[in-house]
């Protein structure tokens, strides 16, 4: 039986509570009690012990500091599980059908959410929800008490900083001499009006309509601000992809008109959606699969949720085809190539601010960034290893070496597991006088061993001895010996004969497993005994539409003897100079003994083929002694590269491959092993081995991994929220929101008695500390925005939109509640010192409306054209400026709230 507990005390002094200012106790369980000489309103908190504040202040202000800080990590780590809950929840998609103007029935899918929507709905709640939260769980704590002041100071200080300091920040982030411009102008707009008034209104209800009060009218009105705010932003959006597309429909329209005749065929054309490609690669049947099947593929494009886009324009393939110059690059590499150099990067350009935060938290706590294990993942498909792709360098494209380039045959080294042989060239053509031949033979597969292959030669037109002398023999490669070659003498005679051939055969490769890929090679001997007739090496030369130069070589036959000389120039057809190629002519000089010179064509196909077209290119004036044959004129066509369609349908598969890759990170299929792997991830610094670029094993640098300790306890916390595929995200997100609510009750609490031992007062702590704190990774992930995106949008466009729903949501809620609470009891929803806030909104709000107008001024050219970026003074007047407001910010309102100035 436990002993009964008397206190001697209580008959002496009062209790302690807010309103005692004199010595009090304070019990503990019936076990003891704790006697305070002087007790303070700021000690009456719900998460201290008893006699933990009988430490020295300075200690437990440094304790509180130190703990507030740590809160902070963990409301970062829980909003990044809340947040990967709202990507998982906006990249639902659902099944629609339209109709083609063949009178096809398509099907493709397209997201629930509107972006926009989402934008100002679920992810300003995910990047605001420990301001919102914190407002909620204050108001709703401080029923029947005085209403805290943390909550809505913290939500105007956290506006004051994303609008000042994060745009600071994202201004001087940006190198000199670029910029970065919002895109959707006119949502901008919206949510930038609607930021601003949203704090105008704020001071309305605090200092002018019922001050001190807040009542019913103005909790329901502020609330519904908040559904208007994203109707209007809604319509405003559609007007800008309105806008867009009838931007593009002109200039569609204008390169229409440029070409003459192609109207008809232009209709033939469509731009196709994902479902649209696959259908074309056979799932429909009849005739109406048919015809899908050759329709001509202009863009293909697949969109996730939160912006992510994969897209590959057709221009762009041929474009890149174009730049590797090597008509002999199949489909398959090509597009595995395009889509790891073009298609999925594009990931990272589209990312919204929900994923550069989520990277920045993560970076913070020791995990990898979203993009680095995407990176390290996309790079294996099973036991496949998909290329992967060298930085562009000197003569490099997505596609391998530019043309003239020197290539290196790695796969004819690492292709085959025994020695392989084949000649160097196709084609060898040696000048009668020049004594001999030098034929190459090349070895592939394993270097580390001896091998050899018998040669011989084999009459052609000419024969041996009366042209040439005959050789055979053995020819040898040496461990490591890549080439050898076998020497064929030529007889050199004074009489004048036709051009003729003999051919150099392998035969009989040792080992038994070695292989000869090519048997034999043609051996042209050039009569040199006169000075030469002219001609086209081929009557016709085609090309595909991807080729950005054509060369014809120009043959001096039957002699080449002294110099000579003749015209060329080329002549239109259905080509059409300036359009289809360029326009050249000029002279061909040949030399004593040079028998063949190239001419050069550049193609200026920058439009899409629907047909062959042609020119001509003509040779004329021969001087010199030497004549032109009767093929004076050589036809050069371009037609469509079929590669380009092949691509983009291959593209399009592995789009889809990857979608689920590239939308969100899923190891396991199964929830219930991805739950179990949320423990093991706590665990491990960085979540998962980390491969690099090499694809080796690289573990976590020392940075991550004390991060990641500091964060541990946190972790194993936050990995009971089951994982965000569950339910579709649903139950992630209520789960990790009602984890939000619980830390932000914490940080609250915290923050009072940090506040307390400093001596500072609660709006001041909010709009500095906490604010900071719970902003910290907005500013990362901002900045991380507008470096790497090509606009402004993900960086600061966001911004006026979480501010205005910080206000409607964060503050309308809960005054809502609070005010229905005391109309139920007959009572008033008293704000006492709403003075104070009310100063605050007001400067606020005045800054914010020079921040804006200082970003559409930044618009014009002459300030630099964009809002962020510029030259070095403007990036440094802009940055000073804003940084400048914000410092004011805080030094006014903390100057107000403590009486030293007055209005």
């Amino acid at each position: 039986m436990e002993p009964s507990y008397s206190n001697p005390i209580q008959s002496v002094i009062p209790s302690c509570s807010p309103s005692v200012n004199v010595s009090c106790y304070e019990s503990y369980y019936n076990k003891g009690y704790v006697v305070y000489d002087k007790y303070m309103e700021c000690f009456d908190s719900w998460i201290m012990l008893p006699g933990f504040l009988l430490l020295p202040d300075e200690l437990l202000a440094l304790v509180f500091f130190v703990v507030l800080l740590y809160c902070f990590f963990g409301v970062a780590i829980i909003s990044d599980i809340f947040m990967e809950s709202i990507d998982v929840i906006t990249e639902k998609e659902k099944i629609v059908s339209r109709k083609t103007a063949n009178g096809d029935i398509i099907q493709f899918s397209v997201k629930y959410w509107n972006p926009t929507i989402a934008n100002l709905t679920l992810m300003a709640l995910g990047s605001s929800a420990p301001e919102i939260m914190l407002a909620l769980i204050e108001t709703i704590l401080s029923l029947d008490a005085e209403p805290g002041k943390l909550g809505p100071s913290t939500i105007v200080g956290s506006a004051a900083f994303n609008l000042l300091a994060i745009s600071s920040v994202c201004v001087m982030a940006i190198p000199t001499g670029e910029t970065r411009s919002i895109e959707e102008l006119t949502v901008f707009k919206c949510t930038s009006f609607f930021s601003i008034f949203a704090y105008i209104w704020l001071y309305i209800v605090y200092a002018v309509w019922t001050p001190d009060e807040i009542t019913i009218i103005e909790s329901v009105i502020t609330f519904l601000y908040f559904p208007l705010m994203v109707f209007l932003a809604y319509e405003c959006s559609k007007y800008d992809n309105r806008k867009a597309a009838a931007k593009r429909e002109a200039e569609r329209l204008e390169e229409e008109g440029e070409s003459k005749g192609t109207e008809d065929k232009l209709k033939g054309g469509k731009d196709l959606k994902l479902s649209d490609i696959e259908e074309s690669l056979g799932s429909g049947k009849g005739s109406k699969a048919k015809r899908r099947s050759n329709a001509s593929v202009i863009a293909i494009s697949m969109e996730t949720a939160g912006g992510v886009t994969m897209s590959a324009d057709r221009s762009r393939i041929a474009a890149l085809l174009k730049m590797a110059g090597d008509e002999k690059v199949d489909a398959e590499t090509a597009s595995n190539k395009i889509y790891r150099a073009e298609a999925a990067p594009e990931v990272g350009k589209s990312w919204n601010k929900l994923k550069f935060r989520m990277n920045a938290v993560r970076g913070l706590t020791g995990q990898r960034h979203l993009a680095q294990r995407f990176q390290a993942m996309d790079s294996v498909k099973g036991n496949q290893v998909l290329p992967m792709l060298p930085e562009d360098g000197p003569g490099k494209t997505a596609l391998g070496p530019k043309k003239g380039t020197k290539r290196v045959s790695q796969f004819m080294k690492t292709q085959y597991e025994n020695p392989v042989f084949y000649f160097n060239s196709s084609t060898y053509a040696v000048k009668e006088s020049e004594g001999s031949v030098k034929v190459v033979v090349r070895r592939g597969g394993p270097l580390s061993e001896t091998c050899h292959v018998e040669y011989y030669t084999e009459d052609g037109s000419a024969e041996s001895p009366a042209d040439y002398l005959a050789v055979d023999g053995i020819l040898k490669f040496g461990a490591g010996q890549e080439i050898a070659e076998i020497e064929v003498p030529i007889v050199d005679d004074d009489l004048p004969e036709a051009d003729e051939s003999f051919f150099v055969c392998l035969k009989a490769p040792s080992p038994e497993s070695a292989k000869v890929l090519q048997e034999r090679v043609e051996v042209t001997i050039i009569d040199d005994d006169m000075p030469g007739i002219f001609a086209f090496k081929q009557s016709t030369y085609t090309v595909t539409e991807t080729a950005d130069v054509v060369e014809l070589d120009v043959l001096r036959k039957r002699g080449s003897t002294g110099m000579v000389r003749v015209k060329y120039e080329t002549v239109a057809d259905t080509a059409l100079e300036g359009k289809e190629f360029q326009a050249a002519e000029g002279v061909l000089h040949f030399d004593q003994y040079e028998i063949r010179k190239p001419i050069s064509i550049n193609l200026l196909n920058e439009e899409q083929l629907y047909d062959v077209k042609q020119f001509r290119v003509k040779l004329s004036d021969a001087q010199g002694g030497a004549t032109i044959s009767k093929r004076t004129h050589a036809v050069v066509k371009v037609k469509p590269d079929e590669r380009i369609d092949e691509i983009a349908r291959r593209l399009s598969r592995l789009m889809k491959e990857k979608k689920d890759l590239l939308s969100r990170h899923k190891e396991e299929k199964e929830w219930v092993k991805q739950w179990k792997n949320q423990f093991i991830e706590a665990c491990v610094p960085s979540g998962t081995t980390y491969l690099n670029e090499d694809g080796e094993e690289e573990p976590p640098s020392a940075m991550e991994a004390v991060m990641h300790y500091i964060s541990i306890s946190w972790k194993l916390i936050f990995a009971v929220v089951p994982p965000a595929d569950l339910c579709g995200g649903w139950v992630a997100f209520y789960v990790s929101l009602l984890f939000i609510g619980m830390i932000t009750a914490i940080v609250a609490a915290f923050a009072e008695l940090f506040g307390c031992m400093v001596g500072l007062k609660d709006e001041i702590t909010a709009i500095s500390f906490v604010a900071l704190g719970t902003s910290l990774p907005d500013t990362f992930a901002s900045r991380q925005a507008a470096l790497q995106c090509d606009n402004a949008d993900a960086a600061i466009g966001n911004v006026t939109g979480s501010n205005s729903v910080n206000v409607f949501l964060g503050l309308g809620l809960p005054w809502l509640l609070a005010s229905l609470y005391y109309n139920a009891k007959g009572e008033k929803y008293l704000v006492l010192g709403s003075d104070k806030l009310g100063f605050s909104v007001a400067l606020f709000s005045i800054e914010a409306a020079l921040t804006i107008g200082v970003f559409f001024l930044s618009r014009h050219p002459k300030f630099g054209g964009g809002e962020l970026g510029g030259t070095y003074n403007q990036k440094l007047y802009k940055g000073i400026f804003f940084i400048t407001l914000w410092v004011i910010y805080l030094v006014m309102s903390g100057m107000y709230i403590y009486g030293d100035i007055s209005i």
